[in-house]
């Protein structure tokens, strides 16, 4: 038997029932009851899908055949105008003719002609046509209907809280079957933190019957659902008054708006906090103008940046009352009192009061209307900075669970803005002092006479610099970037086998391993002779690679010359030496003889070896 059909039967409507067409839920359909001896047809209309006028009797050749009644149901009501509504009751019997807007039961109520009777007044009618009962049933099966279009739950509870009937649907939500739940009380599923405001709602239903209520319930499992409620006090047969009505799970529905609302926040503060990010000048700017973001967005009492490198000192704050940085707001021993406490993950305090811990500082958390505290690390492993994000707040207990995810998001983009802005800051350091020493070794490579040079691995120059110009009248531009062997077209002073003579010269080093070479360059330009001295320093890797080398070239023409005038002069002064008729000496400041010539040992009778070994004092004596 269908679970409708065996309902049905349960609630004592109908002996049994047969759809004339059954629709998927949430479109249109006309059911037949067969009851009292002749056929009760109902017709149920979802406005809110293409072809639902397909099943209004008489409006178009082959249509179905009038109905006994209807619900016509929807969204809201849309494109239908009130006359187009009394329109489409009236097709139907006035009895059992209404209307229902399934997600905006607060839509203006239509004035309807008293002959088609809206649901909200059948149950008074159905009394004075002496049909209650049998007519009750017949509207309680037609909530069924509601509940296969918008897989809704109904429910009756007398007004002493207790459930007289519920849905079987509730087995779907993890629920006890509906036998053991009737007969107990409603509170008994009800979350404790809206059953006070549920029996507040439920008294006012007299006044406002039309009024939406949400809360939730809790199963035997510990899960909670969101629900969604319309109901409406009536009167049974014996005039006790019943609360009847509809109520849809909304859990997933919530969900997706908490998240949306949550994502939508997150993404407020973040651009808000990304824009700061950019325009900070400092790290202690960044810190501040986050902690306003803080404090302005979720009405927090106060915010503030721990500098964990320097104890006691705070980076950046800001406090709602005051709307301005409050980093003397606190004594120095408290701020060291918090950088000592292990913040290693959120640590929440909601209650600072009930902490023996902050004993000390109770007269000024009082003073300043500081309830609850929430810390969160800035740290990253191997970076030179840590410190920890403090927020306080102005109520006691706990907090939301929006709120603690928002402040973590927020302490990971702050820690990242922190480092990005201390990494620049750090930058700009490194790249100022590398400016000026460059600036100054510049400096020295301009003006020293010496030519340096640096060649890679595969002999071609990459640097080059000192006077390459006043030597070889090249530029240094021409010659970066050239190989070794392919200079010698730069420059036709040199003997052309040069380059590749001193390139096997340097092959035959790296061959062995050398650490260095020194070779001279002859240099014959315009009659004017030149020797230029290398010394080449050679860089290999850890396997023995060759890296490098780096060298530095200076002209030594003129100490050569130097060096030939000397030997050219000491040649000449020797010859006089040697050749002077008289006793020459060449003695120390005291006396003793260095050398002396050929006349000195025949005159004084002496070999040069003896004459060496004495003083003047002993020739004179």
């Amino acid at each position: 038997m269908p679970e409708d059909e065996s309902r049905a039967l349960e609630m004592g409507v109908v002996d049994a029932w047969e759809p004339v067409e059954a629709p998927a839920p949430g479109s249109a359909g006309v059911y037949t009851w067969p009851a009292g001896g002749r056929s009760l047809r109902l017709a149920l209309l979802d406005t809110s899908v293409p072809g639902w006028e397909d099943w209004l009797p008489g409006e178009r050749d082959g249509a179905p055949e009038p109905s006994d009644g209807c619900f016509i149901v929807a969204l809201d009501p849309g494109t239908l105008s009130p006359d187009r509504l009394c329109q489409l009751c009236g097709l139907f019997d006035h009895v059992r003719a209404g209307y229902r807007w399934l997600a905006n039961p607060r839509a203006q109520p239509l004035d309807l002609p008293a002959e088609l009777a809206p649901v909200g007044d059948l149950l008074s009618q159905w009394e004075r046509s002496s049909e209650l009962v049998r007519e009750k049933r017949w509207w309680e099966s037609s909530v069924h209907l509601l509940e296969r279009a918008g897989e809704a739950i109904s429910y009756r509870v007398s007004m002493e809280g207790i459930i007289e009937y519920i849905s079987p649907q509730i087995q779907e939500y993890g629920f006890p079957d509906p036998k053991e739940v009737i007969g107990t009380p409603y509170s008994r599923f009800v979350h404790p933190d809206d059953f006070l405001s549920l029996a507040n709602n439920f008294a006012d239903l007299k006044d406002h019957p039309e009024r939406v209520i949400s809360f939730r319930v809790r199963n035997a499992e510990g899960e909670i659902f969101s629900l969604r409620t319309l109901s409406r006090m009536v009167l049974d047969p014996e005039g006790n008054t019943k609360l009847i009505g509809i109520m849809r799970d909304v859990s997933r529905e919530e969900r997706a708006v908490g998240m949306l609302e949550q994502a939508n926040r997150l993404g407020s503060v973040l651009h808000q906090t990304s824009g700061v990010l950019f325009g900070a000048a400092s790290m202690e700017d960044l810190a501040s103008s986050v902690c306003r973001i803080i404090v302005e967005d979720d009405q927090l009492a106060l915010a503030a940046v721990l500098d964990l490198d320097r104890p006691g000192t705070i980076m950046g704050s800001w406090h709602h009352r005051t709307a301005r940085d409050c980093r003397d707001f606190f004594p120095r021993d408290f701020l060291e009192f918090l950088g000592r406490i292990p913040v290693t993950g959120t640590v929440q305090v909601p209650q600072l009061e009930r902490e023996t811990s902050f004993e000390h500082f109770w007269p000024h958390l009082g003073k300043n209307q500081l309830s609850g505290l929430i810390m969160l690390p800035l740290f990253r492993p191997g970076r030179r900075f840590s410190g920890i994000l403090c927020i306080f707040t102005e109520r006691s207990g706990p907090f939301e669970t929006g709120t603690i995810r928002l402040l973590e998001e927020l302490s990971l983009f702050l820690t990242h803005g922190i480092l990005a802005i201390f990494d620049r800051t750090e930058m700009e350091r490194t790249h100022d002092a590398l400016a000026i020493s460059e600036e100054r070794y510049r400096h020295i490579l301009d003006n020293v006479q010496d030519v340096i040079y640096s060649f890679n691995s595969d002999s071609v120059l990459t640097f080059v610099g000192g006077n390459v110009r006043e030597l070889f009248g090249v530029e240094a531009d021409q010659l970066i970037g050239k190989n070794f062997v392919a200079m010698a077209g730069l420059f036709p002073d040199l003997d052309p086998g040069f380059f590749s003579k001193y390139q096997d010269l340097f092959d035959a080093a790296t061959a062995g391993l050398k650490p260095s070479i020194e070779y001279e360059i002859p240099v014959s330009s315009g009659g004017y002779e030149r020797v230029l001295e290398v010394h080449e320093r050679i860089h290999y890797g850890e396997t023995g690679n060759l890296i490098g080398s780096t060298g530095v070239m200076r002209d030594i023409s003129e100490r050569r010359r130097s060096l030939k005038q000397l030997e050219r002069s000491e040649a000449k002064y020797h010859a006089l030496f040697e050749l002077s008729a008289d006793a020459v000496f060449i003695e120390t400041i005291e006396g003793d003889i260095l050398e002396c010539n050929e006349a000195a040992v025949r005159t004084y009778g002496f070999s040069r070896e003896e004459l060496l070994r004495l003083s003047a004092h002993n020739l004179v004596t």
